[in-house]
């Protein structure tokens, strides 16, 4: 009788040991944030009615600082949106639109007789942290996570270029002013991992309040864009692109 008690008595061990194994040892992990870049223009004027064609380039970035924000996930539908955005502010404005080619090497030679202007737009942020403090989540708690803790600010413009396709020059250019951007931000750190006091330890939060607010703000941007595009104007610049045109070649 003893050694069947003994045995049972392994057993309920062995099975409270394997519950403790496989039972959750955290919360679940987070998935990034993606924020949803969205903008649909007005009604479209009749197609082709304005006698200009363009191509839009691939969207450009400059760090903000020595952060590379857009290549976190939280950007990851930003630079589809900004090329297919401005397509469609062009044909809404009655404008040809060829393409799209992966870069300006790869348009055939025949396109860019018919093409007129090379659209691009250039996205620069910048963000200023302030108020930055550091310290333990939880004094009196054991193996407690170090939080750094602050508010972010962010600023900067959009650029949107008008080129002439052969010569590349410069026909036509906007900055449109990011408004300012303000949020607090919590970065965590977990007990026992190394980090250098004062400096950032993770960007994720940063960049995810910063992803949400330009997500708001991101109708109103191109809503600018739209409102700056003159068909009228575009063909005055036709007219002096065409000119550089023909000294090429074309």
């Amino acid at each position: 009788m003893e050694g069947k008690l003994k045995k049972i008595a392994a057993l309920i061990m062995f099975l409270t040991l394997t519950g403790c194994a496989t039972a959750p040892t955290g919360a679940p992990t987070e998935n990034n944030y993606v924020a949803g870049f969205n903008y649909t223009p007005p009604a479209q004027t009749k197609p082709l009615s304005s006698n200009v064609t363009f191509t839009v380039a691939n969207a450009s970035f400059k760090t903000a600082g020595n952060l590379a924000w857009i290549t976190f996930p939280q950007f990851a539908r930003l630079p589809d949106a900004l090329r297919q955005n401005l397509t469609d502010i062009l044909v809404a404005k009655g404008f040809g639109v060829r393409g799209p080619y992966d870069s300006y090497d790869l348009i055939p030679f025949q396109d860019k007789k018919d093409i007129d202007l090379y659209a691009s737009i250039l996205f620069e942020p910048s963000i200023a942290l302030k108020d930055q403090k550091e310290g333990l989540e939880n004094y009196w708690g054991w193996q407690s996570p170090t939080l750094q803790t602050g508010n972010a600010e962010v600023t900067g413009t959009v650029k949107l270029e008008l080129r002439e396709i052969a010569t590349r020059e410069l026909m036509w250019a906007k900055n449109i002013p990011i408004n300012k951007i303000e949020f607090p931000y919590v970065v965590r750190i977990p007990w026992g991992k190394a980090y250098k006091p004062g400096k950032i330890y993770n960007y994720g939060p940063i960049v995810e309040g910063m992803a949400k607010g330009l997500e708001q703000q991101y109708p109103d941007i191109m809503a600018t864009v739209y409102s700056l595009i003159d068909p009228e104007e575009m063909l005055i610049i036709k007219k002096q692109a065409q000119e550089l045109k023909s000294k090429k070649g074309y």
